[in-house]
């Protein structure tokens, strides 16, 4: 699916993270979330295998996918969603220049006993901040 949609140049794209010659995790972006807090937001979303962590990929993939959307124009600015006692993925957000926006309720992700999940939401403005990307 991804792969369809990169050649479409529409939707939910994603990348592989290297890291020495291996894999180290994934990093995908969608233009098209609906439950994001403005029109032109982007949600980025990242996952780091364990024994890549804590040596700033996370933060160096954001980085540079912001440079990729800033550069396409896709979207007006990026949005980081994490769940708030996601302290890592928090850093990552701050590390990579976001602001927090608030926490937000999900309108599709819910805990098993169907309450919705909150996340703390962060934003990057890709006119205004374009040059911390």
């Amino acid at each position: 699916m991804l792969a369809d949609n990169a050649s479409r140049a529409t939707g939910k794209r994603g990348f592989g993270v290297w890291l020495e010659g291996k894999l180290a995790g994934y990093i995908d972006f969608d233009p098209g979330a609906d439950d994001l807090p403005a029109a032109g937001d982007v949600n980025i979303s990242y996952a780091i295998h364990p024994w890549a962590r804590q040596r700033g990929v996370a933060t160096s993939a954001v980085l540079l996918l912001c440079d990729y959307l800033a550069g396409m124009n896709i979207g007006k600015r990026a949005i980081i969603r994490a769940q708030p006692l996601n302290t890592a993925s928090v850093r990552v957000a701050e590390r990579s220049g976001f602001r927090f926006l608030a926490e937000i309720s999900s309108t599709h992700d819910y805990h098993p006993d169907g309450s919705a999940v909150i996340y703390a939401t962060y934003a990057l403005d890709f006119r205004d901040d374009v040059s911390a990307c």
